[in-house]
């Protein structure tokens, strides 16, 4: 205990401490007890006097104070204590008002009263029409339909524009199509083997597999390479090396196997080189007479010219998820083209069947697209061209 602690209200009381011998002076408040020696820490007893003086008002005066300090600090916390208590029970166990308390009852407005003399009609005027002037800046060629000529009761003769005058077919390119009719024996051959019917493919081959007349139904055919079901796409390469006889021969077996499709069935027709010109449909068509007639118009069109790589075109055809595919190819392309079939036709869901075309320099990659995907691999050559012939392989 140093010597300015405590109430300072009278003369500082002298000791000598007995470790360090130093004075100690000691507050009026503290006599007669020991206090510890600021200096070394020793106990410092009371004089002798100090304990035989009596107790003055001063002593009794600070002690006072510092209890009255203690009972004002109480009263103030217990004022706060109270004040808070009192809000918190105002804010949360308030009673709850009820809907007496705050109803308020409404009248409903007055009706308003809208006279005769204060409606106007309304005054609409039609606004003019003028005519749009649509001015025709170039000729539009009409679509070349088929002329029909003199044919047996059931059928109908159609010219598609090709000229087959070198294949052996009527002067003029006159092909016997049997649009739309049950009878479709003089066009597609008997038989499911190689038939020897007067068909479009002069002497052509029957859908193998068929019985009675043609493929039958649900089945199609592309130079002797059957399939069943209802959707079918042709692939037919017109690069600049099917110039000439071979693609005249090509687009006439074309020809010949959508228009055996009876109308139940759906097809679709896709043209490549290093490029592909699709059909101009939104996808497969079903395949009506006059959906035959219209496409295979633009497939006679077809000229060759260009590289060759049927890859796009391909996918393309896989993209129309048809049951069927055939690939026409008279070259040698790039392996990659198989890799990107096979990854586009997993499981082999489509049926693709390839055909080397008068040259069989692209054996080995048509031969590997037909096995990864359930198809068959045939070579027609040149003297096959027109549909007898050739050889397949599965």
């Amino acid at each position: 205990m140093t010597g300015d602690q405590g109430y300072l209200d009278g003369p500082a009381l002298g000791r000598t401490c007995p470790g360090c011998g130093r004075g100690v002076a000691v507050q009026p408040l503290y006599a007669g007890a020991a206090v510890a020696c600021p200096a070394c820490g020793a106990e410092v007893p009371p004089r002798a006097e100090e304990l035989a003086a009596p107790v003055t008002a001063s002593r009794r005066s600070g002690r006072f104070d510092a209890l009255a300090a203690y009972a004002v600090s109480l009263a103030v916390h217990a004022a706060l204590i109270a004040v808070f208590v009192q809000a918190t029970w105002m804010t949360v166990a308030r009673p709850a008002v009820t809907e007496a308390e705050v109803g308020v009852v409404t009248a409903p407005p007055p009706p308003i009263e809208v006279t005769a003399a204060q409606v106007r009609p309304l005054d609409v005027t039609p606004p003019t029409l003028t005519p749009l002037a649509v001015e025709q800046t170039e000729a539009v060629a009409p679509i070349r339909e088929f002329p029909s000529v003199a044919a047996a009761p059931g059928r109908a003769e159609m010219d598609v524009g090709l000229d087959l005058a070198d294949a052996g077919a009527p002067a003029g390119g006159t092909v016997a199509v049997a649009w739309g009719t049950a009878d479709l024996a003089g066009f597609l051959g008997t038989g499911g083997g190689a038939g020897g019917g007067a068909g479009p493919g002069g002497g052509g081959q029957g859908g193998a597999g068929g019985t009675g007349r043609g493929a039958g139904r649900g089945t199609a055919d592309f130079y002797g390479l059957p399939a069943r079901g209802a959707k079918f796409v042709l692939v037919i390469d017109h690069s600049g090396s099917m110039g000439g006889q071979k693609i005249e021969l090509a687009k006439k077996e074309v020809i010949r196997s959508i228009g055996s499709l009876s109308a139940n069935m759906q097809f679709f027709i896709i043209f490549y080189n290093h490029e592909y010109e699709a059909m101009p449909a939104r996808g497969l068509v079903p395949a009506t007479d006059a959906n035959k007639r219209h496409f295979l118009n633009w497939a006679a069109a077809m000229d060759a010219g260009g590289g060759t790589d049927p890859t796009e075109a391909m996918l393309f055809a896989l993209g129309l998820k048809p049951d069927a595919i055939w690939l026409l190819s008279d070259g040698l392309f790039s392996s990659s083209a198989a890799d990107a079939v096979r990854q586009a036709n997993p499981g082999a869901a489509v049926q693709i069947h390839t055909v080397a075309y008068w040259e069989n320099s692209g054996e080995a990659v048509l031969q590997r697209i037909a096995q990864e995907n359930r198809g068959k691999y045939r070579f027609v050559p040149p003297q096959g061209a027109g549909g007898a012939g050739g050889r397949t392989r599965p």
